[in-house]
């Protein structure tokens, strides 16, 4: 048979009947992921499979022991900062109330000398009180104000049980004695601030 019409004969057979196109199934090794496929669904009717996909006793109480960790350092950290704002809030106040009654005592409000008493009671709560005179009383003093919960006095600049007197002369505004008052935070916080008047009347901290 000559080989040029066999040939021929071929190529017209295959253009009437094409070869019919290859379909691609899960089952077919050929497909990309087949074989995954095919597990999985074998898996899913295991009546043993290898592995849960739920929540064992002991994840559920390791989640709940890390939220109340960091649920306990947000507070305690929220915690700190609110004392430690209350702490700089009461220095703040204390410092504005020396200078106050220094400006009083230079332009002789009331013709007195003004003041600032620091009291450190060890039943009731330490206070400190703006007051007109060369001593503090309290018929004489112009406002009263508490420390916070938990903002203390220094003990060694204010004494449990004694209270403290800082007075400015008129006119001149210079300070009757070179002192500070100490605050700290209590609850052991570390956190603390000094208030310290000059003999020549400076008021800083």
């Amino acid at each position: 048979m000559n080989t040029r019409n066999y040939a021929e004969r071929v190529e017209a057979y295959q253009r009437f009947y094409p070869r019919p196109r290859r379909r691609y199934s899960a089952s077919n090794r050929g497909f990309p992921g087949a074989t995954t496929r095919t597990a999985l669904r074998a898996g899913s009717n295991n009546p043993h499979p290898s592995c849960s996909t739920g929540f064992t006793l002991i994840e559920l109480l390791l989640s709940i022991a890390i939220v109340v960790v960091l649920g306990t350092v947000a507070l305690s950290t929220l915690y700190g900062r609110r004392n430690r704002a209350e702490l700089d809030a009461a220095t703040a106040q204390i410092v504005a109330l020396l200078r106050e009654a220094q400006s009083r005592s230079v332009v002789q409000v009331s013709s007195t000398n003004w003041g600032v008493h620091f009291e450190n009671g060890a039943a009731t709560t330490p206070f400190y009180a703006l007051f007109a005179g060369p001593v503090y009383a309290t018929a004489t003093r112009a406002g009263y104000y508490r420390l916070p919960p938990h903002v203390v006095y220094v003990s060694s600049t204010v004494p449990v049980g004694s209270a403290k007197d800082i007075t400015f002369v008129q006119l001149s505004g210079v300070a009757s004695a070179s002192t500070s008052v100490g605050l700290y935070l209590v609850g052991g916080s570390a956190a603390s601030s000094t208030i310290r008047v000059a003999s020549s009347g400076a008021v800083g901290y």
